[in-house]
């Protein structure tokens, strides 16, 4: 075997025992986040995907007949004021928000690894022109920004995953060059750089795999985000455009006027919302302890 494909192996290795530690760490450090968390979030993605099936409507069926009915066996959230049900619309609701969350999350965190990787790896004129860009998105408010986006292009679903996305990618692209930046002056960065690897080479198997960490910390802690940003555009009317199940339609300023008569219609997808970000928060926080080398040695 080579020298090249021994060093090979014995990352590989290293890199196995790191993930095995950090699952053991999880389980003994932190059980109630890991175990709370999970199962609200395992809950969540069931009810989403089941949505079809266990639907007892269709989320956009007015039932003239059920207007404002408190929840019952045959509607176990109760429904609105024009009679749609609201478990159905509680449970697609969670479709749109995994989906935009995920989406957008997974579009920004590229884009923000890929710019950060290149900025800290490369140095000189290309990391001062990639921060400028940065720098220009981070002096833009968030919701403006995405505000803007959304103006321009318009409130489809698209368009909103777009928005968020781009509100995302600026800070996480910071912590990943800051990352980068310390990894490439380590050993096994000189030894691959001295046995001829190139630099696509370097940064795809041998720095991004060893700051994966910190990318899956940032990316659980911005779903959350990304959830709630989607939910406060829709509360906000600049969202899901309505009939759409969206837990922020669902809780917007309109549907407040019936929060005495029937505060079933923002009890449920207020708590569905809030459970979800909480366990997103949770798992991140769980993580980022047991993904820390600084805390790691405490």
């Amino acid at each position: 075997m080579t020298a090249a494909a021994q060093f090979e192996t014995q990352l590989v290795r290293k890199r196995q025992s790191f993930w095995g530690g950090i699952g053991r760490a999880l389980v003994r450090n932190h059980p109630f986040e890991f175990f709370i968390s999970g199962v609200v979030i395992v809950v969540i993605f069931g009810l989403a995907i089941l949505a079809p099936w266990i639907e007892p409507a269709a989320p956009e069926f007015q039932d003239a007949r059920a207007v404002l009915e408190s929840p019952s066996f045959d509607h176990p959230f109760g429904t609105d004021n024009i009679g749609r049900d609201v478990f159905s619309r509680v449970v697609h609701g969670a479709r749109i928000s995994l989906r935009v969350g995920f989406a957008s999350v997974a579009i920004g965190i590229t884009i923000a690894t890929v710019v950060g990787a290149i900025s800290g790896y490369f140095g000189g004129w290309v990391d001062m022109l990639l921060q400028r860009v940065v720098d220009t998105m981070m002096a833009f408010p968030s919701l403006v920004l995405i505000l803007l986006v959304v103006a321009m292009f318009g409130n489809e679903e698209r368009f909103v995953i777009l928005a968020i996305s781009i509100f995302i990618i600026a800070a996480p692209s910071r912590v990943v060059r800051a990352e980068v930046l310390s990894v490439k002056e380590r050993q096994y960065i000189e030894a691959a750089q001295s046995v001829g690897c190139s630099n696509l080479r370097i940064l795809g198997q041998h720095i991004l795999p060893n700051i994966v960490h910190v990318i899956i910390v940032i990316a659980s802690i911005n779903i959350a985000g990304a959830i709630l940003v989607e939910a406060s555009l829709s509360f906000l009317g600049l969202g899901i455009p309505a009939p759409a199940p969206s837990w922020g339609n669902m809780i917007s300023g309109q549907n407040t006027f019936w929060l005495r008569q029937a505060p079933w219609m923002l009890l449920f997808p207020g708590l569905a919302l809030s459970l979800t970000v909480y366990a997103f928060n949770m798992m991140g926080d769980a993580l980022r302890d047991v993904l820390d080398p600084r805390l790691r040695e405490r």
